[in-house]
């Protein structure tokens, strides 16, 4: 009880009102749980030890420790993830609450709402779906995207891989990937101009283009002396 009280006090929550004195205990129990199954690496008996010879404060600060982690890394993320789809965005929000939490759409089965980090298991979902997140977005913005502008546009608007989708279904049909394709000159190519010359003469109607660099001017051999 006097883990939750903590909890409660460093959250600015009122102790009278039985809900929040509810979810105090549900967050505190929680992250003890992950701080307990942190140290103790899934070990049963190294458990044990750690209730007996560690603080429970101190357990706590390892689960919490572990989840701002995640946090962080969903913060620096989060102005990238408005586009992103169900459950990362839901996911994304949940980290970058005062406490981080747990978005429950990425449960399975999936569940409306959001709770406490309670495993190992917990964090590495959410690290996978954060892991996934920073490559789609750094394809997305290799493809020439402004991922930040593109989510404040107005409604509607595609979400992040609709991108991706959109860039594989143009190369499929033979075009670019990117939406801005780079169209300057090889800088080791000749001008466009040296390279092919078209025909303008009456004569060269309908011969097509002729690459000017295959028609070298030929020489004149040596005068045929009392040549005509």
């Amino acid at each position: 009880m006097v883990l939750v009280n903590k909890v409660l006090a460093a959250g600015r929550a009122r102790p009278g009102h039985a809900e929040v004195v509810h979810r105090g205990a549900v967050y505190a129990t929680a992250t003890l749980a992950l701080g307990l199954e942190t140290v103790a690496r899934g070990d049963v008996d190294r458990a044990a030890g750690a209730l007996a010879s560690i603080a429970l404060e101190r357990l706590f600060r390892v689960g919490y420790t572990v989840t701002q982690k995640l946090a962080r890394l969903a913060q620096a993320l989060a102005p990238r993830s408005i586009t992103a789809s169900s459950p990362v965005r839901e996911l994304v929000a949940a980290l970058c609450s005062p406490r981080p939490l747990f978005a429950q759409v990425a449960d399975d089965p999936p569940m409306p709402g959001m709770r406490p980090f309670e495993s190992q298991a917990d964090l590495r979902r959410a690290g996978e779906i954060l892991t996934g997140l920073t490559i789609r977005i750094a394809l997305v913005e290799g493809l020439g995207v402004d991922v930040v502008a593109m989510s404040q546009a107005p409604e509607p608007r595609p979400e992040l891989d609709d991108h991706i989708r959109t860039a594989i279904a143009r190369a499929v049909v033979g075009g670019e990937l990117s939406g801005h394709a780079d169209h300057r000159e090889c800088p080791s190519s000749p001008p466009r101009e040296d390279r092919i010359a078209v025909d303008q003469t009456p004569s060269g109607r309908g011969q097509g283009p002729r690459v000017a660099a295959a028609r070298e001017p030929r020489t004149l051999g040596p005068a045929r002396m009392g040549g005509r």
